[in-house]
């Protein structure tokens, strides 16, 4: 469906629904497979904007250190007493536990995500590939 690395970014349509407008970290074909290591971030999306501008900061973050987005998901329902539906849900690997941590650790990325965190709210669940 996509060809290459791309970033993926959203924009409303005119019934103001979200829609992929860009794609540039997203791999043509599913690698989960492989022994890397994930976070599942689920997003409430509170500035459509500045969401965009976290976007275009982390770019260069994400392909520095080999941040792959798996999988890039609008919620349709959630099930679970009290709980609102997340905007999106993104799913993303890394080489390792180690290199999570240092794509975390960059100081670029901690300007970028100055930025994601004033755009949205965020819940991120990290696991490991490779059970049996």
């Amino acid at each position: 469906m996509f060809a290459g690395r791309h970033f993926l970014s959203f924009g409303f349509t005119s019934l103001g629904h979200r829609q992929v407008t860009e794609c540039s970290a997203y791999h043509e074909e599913s690698i989960m497979t492989e022994d890397r290591y994930y976070a599942v971030r689920m997003l409430w999306v509170r500035d459509d904007e500045i969401w965009q501008s976290y976007q275009e900061m982390a770019k260069p973050v994400l392909a520095r250190h080999d941040v792959r987005v798996e999988h890039w998901l609008e919620t349709d329902k959630i099930v679970g007493e009290g709980m609102d539906k997340p905007d999106l849900i993104v799913v993303t690997s890394y080489p390792s536990r180690a290199a999570l941590e240092a794509f975390e650790s960059d100081p670029d990325f901690k300007k970028a995500s100055m930025l994601r965190d004033t755009s949205a709210k965020l819940l991120t669940v990290t696991a490991r590939s490779g059970l049996p």
